[in-house]
């Protein structure tokens, strides 16, 4: 049947996905988190990846599942960071240039910067995405 095929994508988004980035069908599809990586925090928790595509596509063009809002495996709720990974230098300094301090009506704002290195996990224990961001707007 039409079914047996021993390669190709299932029929699905994530096995399209999967599968053209993997066969390297899309431009981008082999990206590293670089200097065009963006991180966001101060997002709201029910951010979703789809939303954060909408929010920063327009700004150029984002590796094929380049962008990313982090979910708490507990609650699937938005841990309020994520991050977008740009595929020219341009559309990420246009998108940290318009969204960098982007206010919310509660006094928050986003935050939008390069990602800086990644942190040293050995040691003291603080990864849990709730650092010591100045001013993420969680009001506690």
């Amino acid at each position: 049947g039409k079914g047996d095929q021993p390669f190709g994508a299932t029929k699905d988004a994530k096995g399209l996905v999967r599968e053209t980035v993997r066969a390297q069908a899309v431009p981008g599809g082999r990206w590293d988190n670089d200097e065009n990586t963006l991180f966001v925090g101060g997002l709201p928790s029910d951010m979703t990846n789809l939303e954060m595509y909408s929010v920063f596509s327009p700004f150029g063009p984002i590796a094929p599942r380049g962008a990313t809002a982090m979910l708490d495996k507990e609650t699937g709720k938005c841990t309020g960071i994520g991050f977008v990974n740009y595929m020219t230098p341009e559309a990420a300094e246009k998108a940290i240039k318009q969204l960098n301090n982007f206010p919310f009506s509660d006094g928050t704002w986003l935050t939008v910067k390069k990602k800086g290195p990644p942190k040293n996990k050995e040691g003291k224990g603080e990864g849990k995405g709730e650092g010591k961001s100045k001013g993420d707007g969680k009001g506690k």
